[in-house]
């Protein structure tokens, strides 16, 4: 049988464009176990590409392999019609390794490649490309597991990132579109108490509604804007406040309303976090300002009602006028409910004149103290 296969692998057939062949031929076409040396592909070292392995009616069929690049990128597996198609592995120059399934001289179906960058995929092919379901371990230690079109993440999908200097660890399970964070999902730090984002996202930022736990403990639910608090939202804090309103890339910015762990209330409008504007303030003890309000300060026209002094028969306290870093500066109005005849206090306006005011209708502020956005 070796004799007869010897014998057989010395039959030699040359052709016109150069091309040697070497092994079994039938009706003078390669058939069986044979090796063709092409003449078109040399390497600079003077090695040229070849194939070894089965043949039938003059095409690459069964098992073969096939050598490129002085031998250092090749094929080895199933032929079908001239063609890699089946299980086989290539090898490719750069250090790239294909194991699994081709048709028609891609990877296509299920397989393994393992990169020269040390990334390795496992998962299914189309077209030489990710399609499917897949698995991606990146040199760096981060995994991401599930869909794939055209090799991208596209679909849902998990994404588990490894700590490094750039980055905490962290999970991200949601949508993904073309490669990016798309749709809804939810992000978890591994490394934090508890600190999450769960809503919606696009292109791999926090955008539209969506709830985000600080790991401060802080909890906020509202609208996202690339990653940051804007729009309408609210926010429960781990020290007991709460804030519902507007917010302008992570700050209380617009209008709002905030309640305060100590039981006071603000209710008007912020600048970057701060008290600003037109706003009206129920203090604690029970006090009252509604007025204009300059960076967490009264400022500009105002009206204060200390109803902390408020005794039995008498009215509350009134400060109303303009204020100046939270300072009245403006002469003060007491009223009282009996002793009606009392004047304002350092004016020598009459009684009924100081009636008539104390009925005037509430006056706008002065619009030098209005704060325009």
């Amino acid at each position: 049988m070796e004799q007869t296969m010897e014998q057989t692998l010395e039959q030699t057939k040359e052709y016109e464009n150069g091309d040697k062949y070497f092994g079994q031929l039938k009706d003078g076409l390669r058939h069986g176990m044979g090796k063709l040396i092409y003449n078109d592909d040399i390497t600079r070292d003077g090695i040229r590409d070849y194939y070894i392995g089965q043949w039938s009616n003059d095409m690459r069929h069964g098992l073969g392999e096939q050598y490129f690049k002085n031998s250092i990128e090749k094929y080895a597996g199933d032929w079908i019609d001239d063609q890699s198609t089946g299980l086989g592995i290539y090898e490719w120059d750069d250090g790239d390794v294909y194991s699994g399934e081709h048709v028609e001289g891609t990877e296509h179906g299920y397989g393994e490649m393992k990169y020269n960058s040390g990334n390795v995929y496992l998962g299914f092919w189309t077209n030489g490309n990710h399609n499917g379901k897949g698995k991606m371990n990146f040199a760096n230690g981060d995994v991401y597991d599930g869909d794939w079109v055209d090799g991208l993440r596209h679909g849902n999908g998990t994404y588990i990132i490894k700590h490094s200097n750039v980055h905490d660890a962290s999970i991200y399970v949601g949508e993904w579109f073309r490669g990016k964070k798309n749709g809804y999902g939810r992000l978890t730090f591994l490394e934090g108490d508890n600190e999450y984002y769960e809503g919606e996202w696009t292109n791999n930022n926090q955008s539209g509604m969506g709830t985000y736990q600080y790991r401060n403990g802080d909890l906020y639910y509202g609208n996202f804007i690339r990653g940051h608090e804007n729009g309408l939202g609210e926010m429960t804090y781990a020290n007991g406040d709460y804030y519902y309103g507007h917010w302008k890339s992570e700050h209380k910015h617009g209008n709002g309303r905030m309640e305060y762990k100590n039981g006071e209330i603000y209710e008007g409008t912020f600048n970057y976090d701060k008290v600003h504007g037109w706003g009206k303030k129920i203090y604690k003890n029970t006090d009252k300002y509604i007025g204009n309000w300059n960076m967490g300060m009264r400022h500009g026209y105002g009206k204060l009602k200390k109803y902390s002094t408020w005794t039995h028969g008498r009215r509350p306290r009134i400060q109303e006028g303009d204020w100046i870093e939270d300072v009245f500066i403006e002469v003060e109005r007491i009223i009282q409910r009996y002793n009606t005849s009392m004047p304002i206090v350092g004016s020598s306006t009459s009684t009924a004149r100081h009636r008539r005011h104390r009925h005037r209708p509430y006056r706008q502020p002065n619009p030098s103290y209005r704060y325009i956005p």
